[in-house]
């Protein structure tokens, strides 16, 4: 039976029976990569040789009592079981020259590449496009600091003394302008790191000095005195640094290991997805950053890393231009699947990992044309080489175990003991339409491709002193060509500047919330850079470290021009519907027309004429989700009695429509012109019309059966609510 035929008659199938696990012996089942504490004994298995030059593979290692790629048992009509069902049976390709051996293969896309259609433009400084195109804005920055101050009152302050002295000077609850500064100082310290006194160095007022004693006089260091001090003391420095916390444990009661970093892998993906298009060609790949913390639960351990132990994050990157376009955290089973598309729920772990990142790309609903990615072999397997090229219309290569369901040893048999350097075999299966194949380098390589190409093409290689030419298979010369890309980006991220690389902290999160803020940042260099190629814009590329220090300096010298503090549990609620999951986001877009008006600030002017229409239409975004309209920017100079409220107070017009009350206030539908209606007896609207001296009002008849049996969101047109 051939792939697609299984994949379409499967869905008419009601089988529900259950298959049983499969066995750690199973041919099938993944091998663990990594383990948690490093095992006494590290073997590395004999048949799975790797080139360096070629890959950075890791050998197989013991796996442990957590395995994560071990299989639960699923129903016959899950996605997982239609995979296994797939029978292979290959054939030697004999003289593979300019040979294409798949007639059915898919028009690939060839349309735009990098940012999308007036993302640019918006921007005209570095630190514009790090917030535009990042959405590290001051949305973000207030939650981050409102969520410090509240676990500064929860778990701190209990126990310092009555005048709430920490680090020797009086507590003050963190101000959005205190965190953009201490976001700067952790950026330009990374830049320019001193090695004397830890964090002390950069607060020096006054020049060092050295005393060798034996009667010499102390010498003076000039140049020695340093920066920090000029945008924050010590003490404060310190107090921020203590009670940095992202997220409060309330958003963590569904089982996600991670919580602390969802909300930030959530806006990660919505704004890469909003800034960047899909390329032709993506890589995936493991990235990470390090950590040593005996409580991080999702802490890994590899021996051949740099960083031995880590927190892992799984990255999709263009192979071309390596702006990062999706990211999760690994952790392990992920039995709660957190974040992963319901039809891949019962899929392996790493095999999930991959499908989850191309159906979050939405490439399963793509009609654009075909793309390819790139992997190594701890994700790579037949089984999902032919899933992702039916369902997300997605061709792969990558490198593979030799004990993976739908590899064939007996097809393929060389070692490098008997065998030639350049010496190839391919082997392909016209039912699956998969190829396979093996390479001898410096060891043997074993590849897995659905780009069924069977041309060969000339590489080489060092050998000794001398480089030689071989012929190579051409679907590994592709790899070997993409592959490179996540490696790069982690190569960016970890030399040469970064908010998480000088930063120090007990708890395992900070680092790793910092270290996907350098994949933002990484994102926005990249952004900036693209953009240049407009010659209208009239803007210069800059190197990496000229556009860091531009983005370092520009948050040291933030000023806030909204005086009023936010509450935790407000700016926490104002954002829970605008990254609910990371499927659907709700950003702000323009407005499709230049005269539209925010639905907040129209609310009680239609009520007071005398409010009057002033700046109704300037900064009105659009949501990309529900199509409501408001201000994108907090008013300071609002005369409307909506944002005096305390659940509203410091908010946008957007973040108020976004926010739990506001969500309710503006219900969602899909009758009528609007996309969302007021609703008349919620308690605030009353309470508005109250303070303008107002009766209470009552919808009518058309608009009460519009608004019955609507409550959910699923709008897609502009109104005025």
């Amino acid at each position: 039976m051939s792939s697609r035929g299984s994949f379409q008659s499967s869905r008419r199938r009601t089988r529900t029976t259950q298959v049983s696990t499969v066995g750690e012996d199973s041919a099938s089942e993944e091998e663990e990569d990594l383990v948690e504490e490093p095992p006494d004994i590290i073997e590395t298995r004999p048949d799975d040789p790797w080139d360096d030059e070629m890959s950075d593979a890791m050998p197989h290692q013991q796996a442990n009592e957590e395995e994560e790629d071990e299989d639960e048992p699923v129903s016959e009509t899950t996605l997982n079981s239609l995979i296994r069902e797939l029978k292979w049976k290959y054939a030697r390709v004999e003289n593979p020259q300019n040979k294409q051996l798949d007639s059915t293969m898919q028009r690939f896309y060839d349309g735009p590449q990098g940012l999308r259609h007036g993302i640019a433009e918006p921007f005209t400084t570095p630190f514009d496009c790090f917030e535009h195109v990042s959405g590290v804005d001051r949305t973000l920055i207030a939650r981050l600091a409102a969520g410090s101050n509240d676990y500064f009152h929860r778990f701190i302050k209990i126990d310092l003394d009555r005048n709430n002295r920490w680090h020797g000077v009086r507590w003050e609850d963190i101000s959005i302008e205190e965190m953009y500064r201490f976001l700067g100082i952790m950026l330009k310290i990374s830049m320019f790191p001193v090695d004397d006194g830890g964090y002390e160095a950069y607060f020096r007022k006054e020049n060092k000095y050295i005393s060798p004693g034996g009667g010499a006089q102390p010498m003076e260091i000039y140049g020695s005195s340093d920066w920090a001090h000029q945008y924050m003391t010590l003490s404060r420095f310190k107090q921020i640094r203590g009670a940095f916390h992202p997220e409060d444990k309330s958003v963590g009661l569904g089982g996600d290991k991670c919580y602390q970093l969802r909300h930030l892998i959530n806006s990660f993906n919505a704004a890469s997805s909003r800034t960047f298009h899909v390329p032709r060609d993506l890589a995936f790949d493991e990235g990470g950053v390090g950590c040593r913390s005996r409580y991080c639960p999702v802490r890994q351990y590899n021996k051949d890393k740099p960083q031995k132990f880590r927190v892992d994050f799984f990255i999709c990157s263009c192979a071309r231009t390596y702006q990062i376009l999706h990211l999760d955290v690994y952790q392990g089973r992920n039995g709660n699947n957190v974040g992963i598309h319901d039809d891949l729920v019962d899929l392996p772990t790493t095999q999930k990992a991959v499908a989850n990142a191309a159906y979050s790309l939405k490439l399963h609903q793509s009609h654009t044309g075909a793309r390819h990615i790139s992997m190594d072999n701890r994700y790579r397997c037949p089984e999902l080489a032919v899933m992702l090229r039916e369902k997300c219309k997605l061709y792969s290569t990558g490198t593979c175990r030799t004990n993976r369901k739908g590899w064939k040893e007996a097809e393929l048999d060389l070692k490098k003991t008997n065998s030639n350097r350049g010496t190839s075999i391919l082997a392909y299966d016209d039912q699956n339409r998969v190829t396979i194949c093996q390479w001898v380098d410096s060891k043997v390589v074993n590849v897995v491709s659905t780009l069924n190409d069977a041309s060969m093409k000339n590489v080489q290689r060092q050998v000794g002193s001398n480089k030689e030419t071989f012929e190579c298979p051409a679907v590994l010369v592709e790899y070997q060509e993409d592959m490179g890309a996540i490696d790069r980006s982690d190569q960016m991220r970890g030399h040469e500047g970064g908010f998480s690389q000088k930063a120090h902290f007990k708890k395992w999160y900070k680092k790793s919330y910092l270290a996907i803020v350098d994949c933002w940042l990484l994102n926005s260099l990249i952004a900036w850079n693209l953009s240049c190629g407009d010659a209208a814009l009239h803007r210069r590329r800059l190197k990496r470290q000229q556009f860091y220090q531009y983005i370092a300096q520009s948050l040291l010298n933030f000023k806030d021009t909204v005086a009023n503090p936010v509450a935790a549990v407000v700016v926490r609620e104002a954002t829970q519907y605008q990254f609910a999951d990371g499927a659907r986001s709700r950003l702000p877009q323009k407005a499709s027309r230049a005269n539209t008006r925010c639905s907040v600030c129209r609310l009680e002017q239609q009520w007071v004429k005398s409010l009057g229409e002033k700046g109704m239409t300037s900064d009105v975004a659009t949501c990309s989700d529900c199509g409501v309209s408001a201000h994108a920017v907090v008013l300071t100079d609002s005369n409307r009695q909506i944002h005096q409220l305390h659940q509203f107070r410091g908010l946008s017009c957007f973040q108020i429509m976004h926010s739990v009350e506001g969500y309710q206030l503006w219900k969602r539908t899909t009758k009528g012109r609007n996309s969302f209606e007021p609703s008349y007896t919620h308690p605030i609207r009353l309470q508005l019309r109250q303070f303008h001296n107002l009766p209470p009002e009552r919808a009518g008849k058309r608009k009460r059966d519009n608004a019955e049996g609507n409550d959910e969101y699923f709008g897609n047109e502009d109104g005025d609510g």
